[in-house]
């Protein structure tokens, strides 16, 4: 079988980020409001401070509507978010602390300031999330081929095991589960991540094709046998 790799998709990432897109959200407003008070100040004249005001936080809301939109794309379609990209919402924060800095400092504040070094820290974020996304992805991986099965959650912890060398494949309510022949076992868990009907389907594949039994217990599993005759009583997936 040609070999299958799939990206762990932990939900507590999914939660930072929808932390991340409201913080810059609030950031956002936070900056045209400011634009708005600025104009009215100036008696409702468009100064190139008040534009730019406007103009960036309208650019950060539009990037955290396609973040949200894409996300949103990948749960509906149970694949993994794309990432991969720089982190614009980050970046455009950045710029948003930045545009303010330089508010307060053409008005007579200081030049070095929490704003600015905050402005800076996140356009770095923004920069390094490619290397950071592949790091993760390098990180929690689930590869599926002939060689067998590796399920990797960290740099440290993995299980990997041949296929002759698993005794058993099981998906339950808690998720799934591998045991192998010398007592070893991993478990993929349901309510950490988000992808397990990806990840379940692809090593029950792996398995059936390489005579290991997989059990299926409770109602609502992702793991089927593929035809009527596959299936043996109490759940079993023959060979």
């Amino acid at each position: 079988m040609e070999e299958t790799v799939i990206r762990l998709e932990d939900r507590g990432q999914k939660v930072l980020a929808l932390q991340e897109w409201a913080g810059q959200a609030a950031a956002a407003v936070t900056l045209a409001l400011a634009g708005v008070d600025r104009m009215r100040a100036s008696g409702g004249g468009l100064s190139g401070w008040v534009l730019a005001d406007l103009a960036v936080a309208a650019v950060l809301l539009g990037a955290i509507a396609r973040e949200v939109r894409g996300a949103r794309r990948a749960d509906a379609d149970g694949g993994e978010h794309a990432g991969g990209g720089l982190g614009w919402v980050s970046i455009l924060g950045g710029v948003v602390l930045f545009v303010e800095w330089g508010a307060r400092v053409s008005a007579g504040g200081k030049v070095v300031s929490p704003l600015l070094l905050t402005g800076m820290l996140n356009a770095v974020q923004g920069l390094a999330q490619p290397w950071a996304d592949a790091g993760r992805a390098r990180r929690r991986t689930v590869r599926v081929g002939d060689a067998g099965l590796e399920v990797r959650f960290s740099m440290l912890r993995a299980f990997r095991a041949s296929w002759t060398e698993i005794a058993s494949v099981v998906e339950d309510r808690r998720g799934l589960a591998v045991t192998a022949t010398d007592g070893r076992s991993v478990r993929v868990r349901r309510w950490r991540y988000t992808n397990l009907a990806r990840v379940a389907a692809a090593v029950a594949e792996g398995a059936r094709l390489h005579g290991v039994p997989v059990t299926r217990e409770g109602p609502a599993l992702a793991v089927r046998p593929r035809a009527a005759d596959e299936a043996e009583p109490g759940g079993a997936v023959a060979p």
